[in-house]
């Protein structure tokens, strides 16, 4: 947990939040806004936890299908190009 209050990814999602909802709502209570932080933190340690873990599941099927998903990633990208230009 400690690593992630230096990750940036988390600080900017703490910033958004506190700006976006607990400013507003909580102005004068910091004892609540920092347990708002700390359980962002826990939250995004869990986050990164499971994505750790699920790429590591998938690291295997992606290796032997490789050829075939990224022609599927290719199609998509494609086809969010043409959805945005059109």
């Amino acid at each position: 947990m400690l690593l992630n209050l230096t990750n940036v990814k988390v600080i900017l999602y703490f910033l958004v939040g506190y700006i976006s909802f607990l400013m507003p709502i909580f102005k004068n209570r910091q004892l609540l806004i920092l347990s708002f932080g700390v359980i962002m933190c826990f939250i995004t340690t869990a986050c990164n936890v499971l994505w750790a873990l699920l790429g590591s599941l998938f690291q295997s099927w992606f290796t032997d299908h490789g050829k075939f998903i990224n022609a599927v990633l290719s199609v998509l990208l494609i086809y969010a190009i043409y959805e945005m230009w059109k």
